[in-house]
């Protein structure tokens, strides 16, 4: 494993714990406690059903344009008890990718009340980046996707 991708993993694994930290001069800091919060209590309905084959790349699914099944999302197990190693080996594409929406989604509208959808590529953006963070099998997506948008300026609103 690369210097770099467990150096990506450690953040995505401690940023959260280290945010509400602080620091001892006197220096504001960043509350990532509602980003955490509304990432995990995100679960998929019920209703959904699995029914399409896993991805053998982050960048094999393009979403449709539009269609009122684009961001129904089909994974049924909550993400905060979904594993990297699922999320790689397990999820469709088109199940990453409306994860990554999800998520997405979710920590801009905390940072920005209102704040317009990303882009598909943005979106997809996300994705891949979670791929590049999910470097220990056993760490959860919600985990990866608070130190992904918390540690990746781009994705902020």
């Amino acid at each position: 494993m690369s210097a770099p991708r467990v150096a990506l993993a450690c953040v995505a694994v401690l940023l959260p714990l280290l945010a509400g930290c602080g620091s001892s001069d006197g220096d504001s800091q960043t509350d990532t406690s509602s980003v955490v919060v509304s990432i995990r209590t995100w679960t998929p309905p019920s209703s959904a059903v699995e029914n399409t084959p896993p991805p053998t790349s982050p960048a094999e699914y393009t979403p449709p344009k539009s269609g009122a099944d684009k961001y129904k999302q089909t994974w049924t197990t909550p993400y905060e008890e979904t594993t990297c190693s699922q999320f790689k080996t397990a999820m469709s594409g088109k199940q990453q990718w409306v994860l990554a929406a999800d998520m997405l989604t979710s920590a801009r509208q905390v940072d920005e009340k209102g704040a317009e959808m990303a882009s598909d590529d943005l979106i997809t953006e996300f994705r891949n980046g979670l791929v590049t963070v999910c470097v220990i099998d056993t760490m959860t997506m919600t985990d990866a996707g608070v130190g992904l948008y918390m540690t990746e300026p781009r994705f902020k609103p």
